[in-house]
């Protein structure tokens, strides 16, 4: 990059500013391709500012622009555009990124998916686990299952869970209960004068 200093704008921000958001704006042939209210929008400069700070660095042979009635094409000249970018010398050949066979989910078939419940001695039914999730195209919540065996084992867990008590409608079943029983009292002592109904 040549020397900013050594240029008679070097003092004026806006034209300092405008040329280094040039600069990374621009694509690998140093072209920019922007609309004069978008670029001002960005750099928080007037459009007058914008134009002058053009015109220096175009007086400067630092870029050339074509201007239409919407937009301006401005190339940056030289190689003052590759600062901190990487300059590529041959064509990039890089191989698409594959994803890799962990990250990709492949639904179970319900043989593979009684072989496990089997191997870790589960008491569910497969083809009911397999519907469920069928049903909702694999999905756990708004997401994209990614594991079918930790979505089993959370299966097996969460029905353990509703089995022993230890979820909300059981606590719920117990409320009910309770309120049932408080009835009965409240029946018994209103049928040997206590009082009547408290409900």
């Amino acid at each position: 990059m040549k020397d900013i200093l050594n240029y008679e704008w070097h003092s004026i921000p806006t034209v300092v500013s405008c040329y280094v958001h040039l600069l990374a704006m621009a694509d690998e042939e140093g072209k920019v391709n922007i609309t004069r209210r978008k670029f001002c929008k960005i750099t928080g400069m007037s459009e007058q500012q914008y134009r002058t700070a053009l015109q220096k660095l175009e007086a400067t042979h630092l870029i050339t622009q074509q201007i239409t009635q919407s937009e301006t094409f401005i190339t940056i000249c030289g190689t003052e555009r590759k600062v901190g970018r990487k300059i590529r010398t041959q064509p990039s050949e890089q191989p698409t990124k594959q994803p890799s066979e962990r990250n990709v989910f492949v639904k179970p078939t319900i043989e593979e998916l009684s072989q496990y419940i089997g191997e870790k001695g589960y008491d569910i039914d497969p083809e009911k686990f397999w519907n469920f999730y069928e049903s909702k195209g694999w999905m756990v919540g708004r997401n994209k299952m990614k594991n079918w065996r930790a979505a089993v084992t959370t299966w097996v867990r969460k029905r353990n869970n509703y089995q022993y008590g230890n979820n909300r409608a059981s606590t719920d079943t117990t409320t009910q209960n309770a309120i049932l029983a408080m009835r009965n009292i409240a029946a018994e002592s209103a049928g040997s004068g206590g009082g009547g109904e408290i409900w």
